[in-house]
This record gives structure tokens, C-alpha cells and sequence, in this order.
């Protein structure tokens, strides 16, 4: 048969690869995600994978054909839309809100923590990154202030919900009418306002638009309270990929070399390739938006 597989755009990390497989004359299009098992291990790609069939057949996620966590290999409908290259308007922010209120409210017992395992694991690789390179002392405070941050939020945060997350612009497809949430490898037990903090920050959201967000997720407007939470929330957010992205950078790395000034930065979230840069640079020149952002909050 006359198959096609074309691989969707590079991200800034590594843990899969996905592609969307066609089939001339046959069924619609498909997508297959390959997980590499040397940055997972076993029981966090059948989490994974499990997390996704479940949130496939309530229509949260696209609907998952093919799945074998020991080859780290999923088979899942094609859902027909895309990511947003600009902020999101007041109806797909309607969406994610409903996704995310769907996705909150299944039950929370017995459920896995994905997200626990990478986020200490890239703490780790950051800091030793920031311990190897003058250049990156910057990122002490940043360290400094997402720990502190993050255990606040811990200590007050109420009963753990099912999140996401993750939900960076390329993990939340909108098509005509509906939105739907991908790559499922972070999820697990977690505070919802990190989820909705991190929608605000990556779909771009404008005031109006937030306020229309929020009030859809809550069903009316969000306390005082809850406000200053959100608040607090988004520098945590954004710190916590600014170190989980330079995390990802090598060790000989040349930061130095490739330092940039905040003119250079693009936005949180954009992760694009000037002409001429490499993957690498690309990547830390996306983590330097993120610290910059955090640390300006």
C-alpha cells in the first residue's frame, strides 16, 4: 500500500517522537507516538499510555488504537486540528476550559505522579549545569525562588485533582468546533492551578479572554483568593520549564558562547529556530525567555 509517515516539528525535547501516518485510498489518518525508552522506564510509558486510552475514550484526548508500553509504541486517532501559533480566542479558551474541568473532575485515587519523576530529575541535571558554568548563575535565584514557591503551593494546596501537567502550546490541538489534549507523560496527581496557570501563559491568553477562561472553568469569578493563587502560580510555571529546558541542554554546552540579551528572546512558549542556530541554542535561547519571564513576574 502507498503509506506516507511524516514527522510533525521538532520540539525542544526528547522523550518522543511523533507522526502522522496516511494511508492512500484507506482509513483516515493516524498518529503514532514513539516513546524513547532511554529517558522513560517501563512503568511510566504503561502509566502513560493507560492515562491515555482512559482519556481517549471520554473524548478529553484523541482515541487510542494501538498501544505496547514495552516498545513504547501508541497508535491513536488523528485529531483533525492543530497547535495556535497566536493567542487563543474567548471560545477556544471555552474549550480548554472545558476539557480541563472534564479532566479535574475524573476520579484522583490511584493515580500515578509522572510529573514527579522528570521535574526532579531536570532539577537535578540544572543544577549541575549551574554549578559547572559561571555563566549560568542567573539561574541560582531561579532555583531558588521555584523551591520556595513550590513548596508554598504544596502546603496549601487543596485536594489533588487529576492534572495535566504539561500544557504547552503543542500539547492542546484546536479544531473548528472542539480541543483536545496530547502527550500524557507528565500527568498525574497535582494542583489544577498549575494548569490553568500554565494554559493562561501558553495559549497567550489576553485579560479578557482570561477572566472569560476562568470563569468558565469555575463556573463564576474566581475569588480573591484564588486570584492571587493564580497569581503565584504562573512565576512558579514558568520557572519550573525554564530549568526543565536548560536541563535538557548537554553539559559541554557552550552557554557562554550562546549567551543572548532580552532583546534576542522570544516569547515563553514559542520555541523557533533563527536562521543559522542550531537545535541546542534554540533550546537554551527558550530557556532564557522562560527565566527572564519567571524571574520578572
Amino acid at each position: 500500500m502507498n503509506t506516507r509517515v511524516e514527522p510533525f516539528p521538532a520540539t525542544p525535547t526528547g522523550w518522543a517522537a511523533t507522526y502522522r501516518i496516511h494511508v492512500a485510498g484507506s482509513a483516515p489518518d493516524r498518529v503514532a507516538r514513539v516513546v524513547n525508552p532511554r529517558l522513560s522506564t517501563p512503568e511510566s510509558i504503561r502509566a502513560e499510555f493507560e492515562l491515555a486510552r482512559e482519556l481517549g475514550a471520554v473524548g478529553i484526548g484523541p482515541a487510542i488504537l494501538y498501544a505496547d508500553h514495552r516498545t513504547g509504541l501508541a497508535v491513536m486517532e488523528h485529531a483533525p486540528g492543530g497547535h495556535l501559533t497566536g493567542s487563543a480566542t474567548p471560545r477556544q479558551a471555552e474549550w480548554t476550559a472545558d476539557l480541563l474541568k472534564r479532566l479535574h473532575g475524573l476520579p484522583n485515587t490511584g493515580r500515578p505522579r509522572l510529573q514527579d519523576s522528570k521535574v526532579s530529575e531536570s532539577l537535578a541535571t540544572a543544577r549541575q549545569r549551574i554549578d559547572a558554568h559561571p555563566s549560568l548563575d542567573i539561574y541560582t535565584e531561579a532555583i531558588g525562588r521555584y523551591a520556595e514557591a513550590s513548596q508554598f503551593l504544596k502546603e496549601t494546596t487543596p485536594v489533588e485533582k487529576l492534572c495535566h501537567n504539561d500544557l504547552n502550546p503543542t500539547n492542546i490541538l484546536f479544531g473548528e468546533s472542539r480541543s483536545w489534549m496530547i502527550d500524557f507523560d507528565h500527568m498525574g496527581l497535582g494542583d489544577v492551578f498549575f494548569d490553568l496557570a500554565t494554559v493562561i501563559l501558553s495559549l497567550r491568553l489576553r485579560p479578557g479572554t482570561e477572566d472569560h477562561f476562568l470563569r468558565h472553568y469555575f463556573q463564576r469569578p474566581p475569588t480573591v483568593a484564588e486570584s492571587r493563587r493564580l497569581e503565584s502560580t504562573k512565576s512558579t510555571v514558568l520557572l519550573r520549564y525554564a530549568l526543565m529546558t536548560l536541563a535538557l541542554l548537554p553539559l559541554s554546552f557552550d552557554f557562554a558562547k550562546a549567551a543572548v540579551s532580552e532583546k534576542e528572546l522570544s516569547r515563553p512558549f514559542v520555541f523557533r529556530r533563527n536562521k543559522n542556530e542550531s537545535h541546542e541554542a534554540a533550546v537554551y535561547r527558550l530557556s532564557r525567555a522562560f527565566l527572564a519571564g519567571g524571574l520578572n513576574w
